[in-house]
């Protein structure tokens, strides 16, 4: 027999969400909304059930519905009577029923405690009243107006550090001017201190006035004034084909400690965070500038500067791929020289491929100390090869590869894979046994030497043939001199290259004399 027909099953939330849908993507339905969100974000509206009910209402039939019947046909007269030729007439001059008023929301506010503000963009303000005493003070001693060179008692006088004046006066200074007056800064700095409160937000509307954060333009004339001015920069001042590189490796390097974002622009909480203002303070204190190391050290810069000068074969300024190769003994990864050519550090052009200065300072200062955390990101963007963010065990088998590569050619005997990657999960100890991220690099406290594994062959035999009861001892007297791996290195470069010079002076004073 015929097999019994199927029953069909309706399900009325599923039904109900399909009709939704279809009204939903109907044209009038989508742009109501659009207008009703566009009125909400600009004119702090409400949307209303009547705004949406109405929607798709005019000009459009429901091809999921039955049409509605037309109003004519309830608009009855009361006692039912037959309708004339005056009532049809007086029912099509009838007008629709005016819509319901659209009901609104209210929004009581409970009273309860106040919430204390938390957000100062510019600092909080300090309790104590403000005074303009103590510059006036200073003006009276100087005049009623000061040079620039007078200026460094004003700002003093202030509260803020020496080196700060030479911008300050520029800021508040009006333009070609060369003195100003005591009526014009007191007005200036009433305005400006009742503004902006701690130093990071004050030193960034000195040098970007009206601006958000600090790109590197904006550090030059703090820099240059540095030059100009810091006693022991003596040697530097006398030489000023130097000055221009001077500037953009400081430049390079507060963005390398400060700008942890990388996005190119410090904000104020990342100069909060940083040490910069406070090393930019005590450089009023010290008589060497070396004595403060992180941004300013002149034995840094001759490191750097000379360190690129010896790798650019034509001084362009610019260093090529087979150059940067020759750099450290020649012990750098070949698949990582490829991978800072290809944009993934370096912004190096696409047509020549070359390095710039900028970009080199951030390199060294990477290579020589994996521990950094700027350095940590820099390297970890350089092994991961397909960017999603986390280090497989196959992108590190490529790096492995060309390591053992390397060692075979230098005649040791190379791990297989499956023994080095062991070693190197025992080192940093991943929250997964696949993959590594750069959370765990963070915590590990031998991520250099992990590093140096797929990265630098002659650093990773130097780590492998070093005395482990040695290198404690050289790490704790590290720890005692307060010293970072980039400053041993520069310490002792400079010792180097301080040697190299002298020898080349006695070489030439030697054939003097024999001429």
């Amino acid at each position: 027999h015929d097999p019994a027909p199927m029953s069909v099953v309706v399900l009325p939330a599923a039904k109900t969400q399909e009709l939704f849908l279809r009204w939903l993507s109907l044209p009038d339905v989508q742009a109501s909304l659009r207008s009703d969100v566009d009125k909400l974000v600009h004119h702090n509206w409400m949307p209303t059930d009547s705004s949406l009910s109405s929607a798709g209402a005019a000009k459009t039939s429901r091809p999921f519905s039955p049409e509605s019947p037309p109003l004519s046909k309830f608009l009855r007269t009361p006692n039912r009577r037959k309708s004339s030729d005056t009532d049809l007439a007086q029912n099509k001059k009838t007008q629709p029923l005016p819509a319901r008023a659209p009901r609104r929301r209210v929004f009581s506010v409970v009273n309860g405690p106040e919430v204390p503000r938390f957000f100062f963009p510019h600092g909080k303000a300090d309790k104590m009243p403000f005074s303009t005493a103590a510059i006036e003070g200073a003006f009276d001693s100087l005049g009623l107006a000061v040079t620039r060179e007078e200026f460094p008692a004003v700002a003093k006088a202030a509260g803020l550090p020496r080196y700060w004046s030479d911008i300050l006066f520029t800021a508040a200074c009006e333009r070609g001017a060369t003195k100003l007056t005591k009526t014009s800064f007191i007005s200036f700095w009433t305005h400006f201190a009742n503004t902006y409160h701690d130093a990071a937000s004050k030193l960034i509307q000195i040098l970007n006035p009206g601006g958000h954060g600090l790109q590197r333009e904006h550090f030059r004339p703090l820099i240059r004034y540095i030059i100009d001015t810091h006693p022991s920069l003596d040697i530097l001042r006398g030489a000023p084909e130097f000055h221009a590189r001077y500037i953009e490796t400081v430049q390079a390097r507060i963005f390398y400690s400060v700008n942890r974002s990388w996005s190119g622009n410090i904000s104020a909480a990342e100069l909060t965070r940083s040490s910069f203002l406070a090393v930019l303070q005590s450089l009023e204190d010290l008589d060497d500038i070396n004595s403060a190391p992180d941004y300013f050290s002149y034995e840094h810069f001759y490191v750097i500067y000379t360190s690129f000068w010896k790798l650019d074969n034509d001084h362009d300024l610019r260093i090529s791929r087979t150059e940067l190769g020759r750099y450290g003994d020649e012990g750098l990864n070949s698949l990582a020289l490829d991978r800072l050519f290809a944009g993934t550090i370096a912004r190096a052009s696409s047509v020549d491929r070359k390095m710039t200065y900028d970009e080199f300072v951030w390199f060294i200062l990477a290579e020589e100390d994996k521990s950094h955390p700027t350095a940590l990101e820099f390297w970890f963007r350089v092994l991961d090869l397909d960017g999603d963010g986390v280090l497989s065990m196959m992108e590190l088998e490529k790096f492995h590869e060309e390591q053992a590569q390397r060692l075979t050619g230098l005649g040791v005997d190379s791990m297989a894979f499956r023994d080095a990657l062991c070693q190197t999960i025992d080192m940093i100890h991943p929250r997964s046994r696949t993959t590594i991220t750069l959370a765990d690099l963070r915590k590990s406290k031998q991520a250099s030497t992990f590093l140096n594994c797929f990265l630098n062959v002659n650093k990773f035999l130097d780590a492998e043939e070093k005395d482990p009861f040695q290198a404690h001892r050289d790490n704790d007297s590290q720890r005692e001199l307060k010293e970072t791996d980039w400053q041993k290195f520069a310490r002792v470069q400079y010792a180097i290259l301080s040697r190299e010079e002298e020898d080349q002076s006695d070489a030439s004073s030697n054939s003097d004399l024999w001429d």
